[in-house]
């Protein structure tokens, strides 16, 4: 019984992980040079200069965070997002780090 409930209380977390995530998707919506352009002449390529309110380190780390924590990698999660938080410039990007790193720690402490 105490197996399903510890089953049950993980879902809920990664429910709540995966919710809280969805919020931040549009951070890395300019990062997606796979796109396929509409016109087959006319291929998207990504800019050498690009302006952003973040730094590159920051979504770089993000992105690195999340792709890890989707892998099941929490630890590495963790450090990533602490990398990321560390050169967060904006309280938008610090807000969702912070909440990103309380969902990996909920879920490393239950696999524990």
């Amino acid at each position: 019984m105490s197996l399903k409930l510890l089953y049950l209380a993980q879902i809920g977390l990664l429910a709540f992980g995966l919710s809280a995530c969805a919020a931040t998707n549009d951070f890395f919506a300019a990062l997606d040079f796979d796109s396929k352009a509409e016109n087959a002449d006319e291929k998207k390529l990504p800019a050498s200069i690009a302006v952003s309110r973040y730094t590159s380190s920051s979504l770089w780390n993000y992105k690195m965070g999340r792709d890890f924590a989707a892998a099941g990698r929490y630890e590495l999660a963790k450090e990533h997002y602490l990398l990321a938080l560390a050169s967060a410039n904006t309280p938008e990007l610090q807000y969702a780090l912070s909440a990103e790193l309380q969902s990996i720690d909920q879920m490393i402490k239950t696999l524990r």
